[in-house]
């Protein structure tokens, strides 16, 4: 790699001034070493130089707190310690560029001896982030001896503390086959993992009880019956629906990278064997193989039903998401149900006023042309007048009203009558 790369890379890391680790060796009674910069640059010295000729093959983990790429915890190793396992070829500079990277991460490299052209030693590089429960692995195994050095960083003191703890448990694990370290970063993983997938399961099963929509096979605690959601509710059920949807999704990309794991450990396992095999001339035992492949497989069975418990919530989800909308549309159908038959009320009382205007407006008319002495004729005649005219002047009008009428009715367009029809077959 360009040095000007993975230096430009270092620059930007998060890292603290002073060092401050802790160091694990599988050939010391006493494991609680915590060592600033040059306590380490010495037993990594020391490593190097007496690793090849100790059996059994010996097994380092350094522990570190804090990560690289989050300033308000910044990684407790000094950038010139970075700088040293680059410079020394204890560990490749790729692992200065992982340590950069934000999203998951998994491969893996072969290093070759100048000379004989023959495979040396294998690197390790693993990132594991869950929101900022980040976990930072860089691993360095030697092909001839299985002795191994390992680079272990999180955010969390207590993740670290647990890897640890179950390191030292199982140190002739660890020895017998390093690769079993990978196995303990996923378990450990998947504990945080089936946290997160309860928590998800119950708060999707509290948005089932918001809508009516939980049976008793969910296993949720029961409690009254929730009142019916009422207005701008429906829009904030939405809102944390499509909330949680975002996460759900979320989940289901981290336990994508988890299931993929299963099957990398694995190649990994079997390119190891190939490569020692080159190396040393020896095959791997056949029962180490064998207890971590199985492992293996017994861990990519928990990510498969974790997976499968995630997309169930995500179309359980999806359909809550669905019946929240026919709820709103419900609602607003109800709402303009409402609005019609109030206008229909009016339209009916508009009606009223203009026959009752129709009917007594022209006689009021002709009353008012009586008054003025306009016409003037005996009593005997006068009201006999008065009564066939306002009668015929009323008739005349309501036929040009009913003639109105039609002609308006026959000049509507056909979308119009459809629209009527099906408004009167939703009243019958």
């Amino acid at each position: 790699m360009d040095p000007h790369v993975w230096e430009s890379a270092l620059n930007r890391l998060s890292c603290t001034d002073k060092t401050h680790v802790l160091h694990l060796d599988s050939r010391e009674a006493a494991n609680d070493n915590i060592l600033d910069e040059k306590q380490l640059l010495s037993k990594l010295s020391e490593f190097t130089n007496t690793a090849e000729d100790h059996q059994p093959a010996p097994f380092i983990l350094i522990t570190a707190k804090g990560d690289p790429i989050y300033d308000p915890n910044p990684l407790e190793i000094s950038k010139n310690v970075l700088r040293s396992l680059v410079t020394s070829g204890l560990f490749l500079p790729q692992t200065i560029t992982v340590f950069k990277e934000t999203q998951s991460h998994f491969s893996h490299r072969i290093e070759y001896d100048m000379q004989s052209e023959t495979p040396s030693a294998i690197h390790i590089f693993l990132r594991v982030p869950r929101l900022r429960k980040i976990i930072n692995l860089v691993m360095r195994i030697n092909l001839r001896t299985m002795s191994t050095i390992a680079l272990l960083t999180s955010r969390l003191s207590s993740t670290l503390d647990d890897l640890r703890s179950r390191c030292l448990r199982q140190l002739d694990t660890l020895r017998a086959h390093p690769l079993h370290l990978l196995n303990f970063i996923l378990e450990h993983r998947m504990r945080d993992l089936d946290d997160w997938v309860e928590d998800l399961w119950a708060y999707v099963g509290g948005l089932e009880r918001r809508t009516g929509i939980s049976n008793d096979w969910s296993g949720l605690e029961r409690g009254g019956k929730e009142s019916k959601l009422q207005g701008a509710e429906y829009a904030g059920l939405l809102q944390d629906l499509h909330t949680v949807s975002v996460e759900l999704r979320l989940a289901l990309a981290t336990m994508k990278f988890a299931g993929d794991l299963g099957e990398g450990f694995k190649q990994l396992s079997r390119r190891l064997d190939e490569t020692r095999k080159e190396a040393s001339g020896e095959h791997m035992k056949k029962r180490v193989k064998v207890a971590l492949e199985d492992q293996i497989e017994y861990n990519e069975v928990v990510v498969k039903t974790t997976r499968a418990k995630l997309g169930e919530l995500l179309d359980r989800v999806q359909a809550q998401i669905n019946v929240t909308y026919s709820l709103i549309a419900q609602k607003d159908s109800e709402q303009n149900i409402r609005i019609a038959t109030l206008t229909a009320k009016d339209s009916q009382t508009m009606k009223t006023i203009t026959i009752l205007t129709l009917t007594f407006l022209p006689s009021t008319f002709l009353a008012s042309l009586w008054s003025a002495d306009i016409f003037t004729m005996d009593r005997g005649t006068s009201w006999r007048v008065y009564v066939g005219t306002t009668v015929a002047l009323t008739m005349s009008v309501f036929a040009l009203w009913w003639l109105y009428l039609w002609i308006t009715k026959s000049r509507r367009p056909a979308s119009a009558d459809i629209v009527g029809e099906v408004e009167e077959k939703k009243e019958v």
